[in-house]
């Protein structure tokens, strides 16, 4: 139940169908997504489609079917693009698909040592929550998983975690709101894989329950909508935070339905958003990262 002050559902379905009928303008004859193409293959398209087909847009829709093929034929390499590309033909037919999801899992675990990497380069926590996300999607296939890779990330985000439940990117970096949702989420992630394959001790499950739990309610503490929160910086880096901010709003959703949460403390996490979300939508359907 929503009251007058607030955005309506039908508000938010019609925001989405705009945000969607935007996305389909977009697409490139090829069946692509372009922005960033060239440094993530298939990663844009793969987020794309993904975003569409969660849209309610149907997997026999022209553009749907257009850009499975394009990823088909330019699979994706680093992970986030392997990433996105699994969660959209997860989302497509996840058995149809089933032999590029598996192949691109194997791809995907060479980037893995603790946390995900770029080839030969540091694990981050942005990576590597998007390489979880693929790793759950492996996880409903009932395609295994070793064990240990979901112990090495859950010990990866827990070693990010601060006493006062924020996140970092990497050690040594700041405290975000985007780093924060993000290691609730590879921490959740994880402990439910452990769980599920009784892999968890109980000490470990009482710790991660603890870490879960200090994460959201610093996220409760400092959350805005207008940009990522950053308490470290935000005088001194106000480009960056804002930069990040629909980011930033995709790891709520995010941290929200991993673990059912209606409220951060006692923060309506998803009203707030929509509210926000409904204000600064574009004309054209579109979001941007600048208020202009």
């Amino acid at each position: 139940a929503q009251d007058d002050a607030h955005v309506t559902q039908a508000q938010i379905d019609d925001a989405i169908d705009r945000g969607a009928t935007y996305l389909l303008t977009r697409q490139e004859l090829d069946g692509s997504w372009k922005p960033d193409e060239h440094r993530y293959v298939s990663g844009q398209t793969g987020l794309s489609l993904y975003t569409l087909l969660k849209a309610g847009i149907p997997r026999s829709h022209p553009s749907i079917q257009r850009g499975i093929g394009f990823l088909r034929a330019h699979p994706p390499r680093w992970t986030y693009g392997i990433a996105c590309c699994i969660l959209a033909l997860y989302e497509a037919d996840p058995e149809l698909y089933r032999a590029e999801i598996e192949e691109w899992l194997e791809i995907l675990l060479e980037a893995h040592g603790r946390g995900f990497s770029y080839p030969g380069g540091h694990e981050d926590l942005s990576l590597t929550q998007y390489g979880c996300l693929a790793l759950r999607v492996a996880e409903k296939m009932e395609i295994g998983v070793n064990p240990k890779v979901w112990k090495a990330l859950l010990d990866y985000g827990m070693d990010l975690q601060h006493e006062n439940g924020a996140f970092t990117y990497r050690p040594g970096s700041s405290r975000t709101g985007s780093m924060t949702a993000a290691g609730i989420a590879v921490v959740n992630i994880a402990r439910e894989a452990l769980l599920a394959a009784g892999k968890l001790s109980a000490r470990d499950e009482r710790s991660t329950a603890a870490a879960i739990e200090r994460g959201i309610d610093w996220l409760g503490q400092h959350m805005v909508m207008e940009h990522n929160p950053d308490p470290d910086q935000e005088n001194k880096n106000a480009g960056h935070i804002q930069r990040f901010r629909l980011y930033y709003l995709y790891g709520l959703e995010r941290v929200g339905g991993l673990t059912g949460r209606k409220l951060f403390g006692t923060r309506d996490w998803y009203r707030e958003a929509a509210d926000f979300l409904l204000r600064t939508q574009k004309g054209s359907g579109a979001w941007t990262t600048k208020d202009r």
